[in-house]
């Protein structure tokens, strides 16, 4: 399973180094973990080897190329491209995140691409998210090293879920699509208003293979404990 933790813009230097002091920690997780943090931590302080699990980015600039080079040499691992603030705060465009996708897909860098529907859009939200999907890889040559999080907007941050049904039929549809369209079997995660009360049950959805966590990852006992449930 994958255990994603998105940080935000939630914790500065020192509450970050707090709590690899206690997360760091934790032995016998037979489960890929990665923490999401501020871009401008990780540039700009040792961060990274205080760290004894995975680090990605928030977000990418693809204007230079030697933004991502540094970030590699740095030892992130992840990105993630669309996310919904991203897309709402920032204007970004399918367009604009395939156009990413393109220009990362020559690097060794794990790309999280986040899709999902708005609440205006739940009527519509197969064809929304297949959409984002769709126009995001089709004009790649090769899917590897690319994990798809479907995040339903109206969810992140809301303490509001669809129920475990719901989201297992949105799983099976997206991998039905991908398989059909590119023959191949990307690791689907989900992610909006995970917790240690819904986190069991997600745990025994068909097809998931695994979380991308907001809030309940901001406490290092709490998000082992949601990790080991």
């Amino acid at each position: 399973m994958f255990y994603f933790a998105n940080f935000k813009a939630n914790k500065n230097e020192q509450g970050i180094l707090d709590y690899f002091k206690v997360f760091n920690n934790f032995k016998n997780f037979n489960d890929e973990i990665c923490f999401f943090l501020p871009l401008e931590l990780i540039v700009n302080t040792n961060l990274i080897d205080k760290i004894n699990f995975n680090i990605g980015v928030q977000d990418i600039n693809i204007c230079n190329a030697k933004d991502v080079e540094m970030l590699l040499n740095l030892g992130v691992k992840y990105t993630l491209i669309g996310h919904s603030e991203r897309r709402i705060k920032f204007g970004e465009t399918n367009e604009i995140i395939a156009n990413k996708l393109s220009f990362l897909s020559k690097y060794n860098l794990c790309k999280v691409l986040c899709v999902g529907e708005t609440f205006e859009e739940k009527e519509n939200k197969f064809e929304v998210v297949c959409n984002q999907i769709f126009s995001a890889l089709d004009n790649l040559n090769n899917f590897n090293q690319i994990v798809i999080a479907y995040e339903p907007i109206w969810a992140i941050g809301t303490n509001i879920t669809p129920k475990a049904l719901e989201i297992e039929n949105m799983i099976s549809f997206i991998k039905k699509c991908l398989s059909e369209k590119y023959k191949y079997n990307f690791p689907i995660l989900y992610g909006g208003s995970v917790c240690k009360e819904n986190i069991t049950s997600f745990k025994t959805i068909k097809n998931l293979d695994g979380f991308l966590v907001g809030g309940a990852s901001l406490d290092p006992q709490g998000f082992y404990n949601l990790i080991k449930s």
